[in-house]
């Protein structure tokens, strides 16, 4: 039975989100990117506040694993682990076009299912990995100069283990 780690489907989501190309808002190279490492992303994009910190996306552990489900294998047990998805935008003056909230909540959206859609297919699960389970959170608007994208997304995987 083929086995993974959440390390390993986190870096894969890492790749396969940088390579969106974003449907909405596509010029200028305004593509999905990690942030500098230095610092979790909200607390760097609320310092830097400007249009570096749009489409910049981090994919962190949000709750431990799971105990393990139901499966029956000596080599293998099954994790159900939850992970956040947090994507930055920032709410600079003019930088979304005439009608700036509306048209900022339209590049949201669309970003925002194009991310499902990547995380969801099952063409793009690493070999152990069996579901990515994606919940699209409603945006935090409540800070101002960035605004975050989240999602939920539980993996569902297996997991090498000695006994």
């Amino acid at each position: 039975m083929a086995t993974t780690t959440f390390a390993t489907i986190r870096d894969n989501y890492y790749t396969l989100i940088a390579a969106i190309t974003p449907t909405v808002r596509t010029t200028d190279g305004y593509v999905f990117r990690k942030p500098p490492r230095r610092s979790m992303l909200r607390d760097w994009a609320l310092t830097v506040g400007t249009e570096a910190v749009f489409r910049k996306f981090e994919i962190s552990r949000s709750g431990s694993a799971a105990d393990q489900l139901p499966h029956f294998d000596s080599d293998a047990l099954q994790r159900r682990e939850r992970a956040r998805v947090t994507v930055a935008y920032h709410t600079a003056v003019a930088f979304y076009g005439e009608d700036e909230i509306d048209e900022m909540d339209d590049v949201m959206r669309s970003d925002a299912r194009q991310i499902r859609d990547v995380l969801f297919d099952t063409g793009n699960y690493v070999s152990g990995q069996n579901a990515a389970i994606v919940t699209i959170l409603p945006p935090d608007r409540a800070r101002r100069g960035v605004w975050f994208q989240e999602f939920d997304v539980d993996f569902i995987y297996n997991e090498a283990q000695s006994l």
